[in-house]
């Protein structure tokens, strides 16, 4: 089964998309996070992230509903973290997964 995360970055005042940012997808665990995926944000700040089970689920946790979604946002150079869902998990999240992320400057 594939999932998608999908999403706009943009600047809370403007609206205006922020293109090229990174976006990485994370699967929450007790002992550690599995990341899902990572992209850029496209010209209007748009990204989309497909994974599989695979990403997220070993032998071990073949049990395992589907992930406990986070996002974050970085600058292009990694250097900083602009934003993070971490906070707010979506549980059990669905194949299809869309986030707004309104960032200030």
């Amino acid at each position: 089964m594939l999932f998608k995360v999908t999403g706009r970055v943009y600047e809370a005042e403007s609206r205006v998309g922020v293109c090229n940012l990174v976006v990485e997808a994370f699967d929450k665990d007790i002992f550690k996070n599995d990341r899902l995926g990572k992209t850029k944000t496209d010209k209007d700040g748009k990204f989309e992230i497909t994974y599989s089970e695979a990403n997220f689920k070993s032998a071990f946790e073949k049990f395992e509903g589907n992930p406990d979604l986070f996002i974050v946002v970085k600058t292009p150079d990694l250097s900083k973290v602009l934003y993070t869902s971490k906070k707010n998990v979506r549980p059990d999240a669905s194949t299809n997964e869309h986030f707004k992320v309104a960032i200030a400057f």
